[in-house]
């Protein structure tokens, strides 16, 4: 169970850094996006 908390908190923090970083067109829709996998990553 512990190994899919981590997949997926992996996975949050690795988009979270690909939005943050401008890979993606900065637009309204990307920068909810963006909060949304921030906080998600922020809940143990």
């Amino acid at each position: 169970m512990i190994i899919v908390a981590l997949v997926g908190l992996t996975a949050n923090v690795l988009s979270v850094f690909l939005l943050k970083a401008g890979v993606v067109k900065i637009g309204q829709n990307i920068r909810s996006a963006y909060i949304h996998l921030f906080s998600d990553s922020l809940h143990l």
